[in-house]
């Protein structure tokens, strides 16, 4: 019975990678940490002014930039796990089951029905129907379009 090596050699080299990504996450915050504590201390002794204190927020800015995991990771993937009745800017709503669309027109909201109401233009994957009168934005609070009519 031959054993393999080799998936055993591929974990170890993508693990080695990941401590150094880490090594090099650490040190660029040590040289950020760094840099900010010798903005702060040419400040306090006033030795610059604006110049310093800009170059101060810029580095604190990048060192927040650094530790935070990136805006789309903190967020998530979209989970089509918004109700179709979700909340709307009613300054722009022309009644309770109607809004102004771009063009000026008053279109239908998205409904809950079991088949195609008379006038819908898409069916959207939270199973609800839409009447839109473009395609841009369509079903973009119901998870997106499932198919269109």
């Amino acid at each position: 019975m031959l054993i393999s090596t080799h998936g055993d050699a591929a974990e170890e080299k993508a693990q080695l990678r990941i401590t150094q990504a880490r090594e090099d996450h650490e040190a660029a915050e040590v040289i950020v940490w760094t840099e900010i504590l010798a903005k702060i201390e040419e400040i306090r002794l006033g030795r610059k002014k604006l110049g310093g204190i800009m170059r101060f927020w810029i580095a604190a800015l990048a060192l927040v930039t650094l530790a935070m995991p990136s805006i789309s990771d903190a967020r998530g993937h979209y989970r089509y796990s918004h109700s179709y009745n979700h909340s709307y800017n009613h300054s722009y709503a022309s009644g309770s089951g109607y809004y102004i669309a771009r063009s000026g027109h008053h279109v239908r909201r998205p409904v809950r029905s079991s088949h195609a109401p008379a006038g819908a233009s898409a069916q959207c994957r939270d199973g609800s129907w839409s009447f839109s009168e473009s395609r841009r934005g369509t079903c973009s609070w119901h998870g997106g379009v499932s198919r269109w009519l």
